[in-house]
């Protein structure tokens, strides 16, 4: 899902930005959602789909799962995020897109 709306995810909630800080967060963070976050967003999300077939549904009540679905699917964008970073923190020094010395820079 792409994020149209330009959500501040940070937005009452600041995330670490000192490197180690943000390092333990992101590990923290990714390990909730490999580990459990991912299938029950999911999880959740294929209920809430189910409802939506149900006939009746009045077009408000349809709008709100609708709006739920989407909000899960956002902090899932911001999991997957959160993974990759994690992932990335992970890699061995030569490998890494951050790594001055083994990209010729100064």
């Amino acid at each position: 899902m792409s994020n149209l709306l330009n959500i501040d995810f940070n937005y009452g909630d600041p995330e670490p930005t000192e490197a180690e800080e943000r390092k333990i967060y992101v590990a923290k963070v990714g390990s909730f959602f490999r580990d459990i976050g991912i299938n029950k967003i999911n999880g959740i999300i294929n209920n809430l789909t189910r409802v939506l077939i149900n006939p009746d549904l009045s077009d408000d009540e349809g709008r709100k799962i609708k709006l739920t679905i989407n909000g899960l699917a956002l902090f899932l964008d911001w999991g997957e995020q959160i993974i990759n970073e994690e992932a990335a923190n992970n890699l061995p020094i030569e490998q890494r897109e951050d790594n001055a010395f083994i990209n010729n820079e100064e």
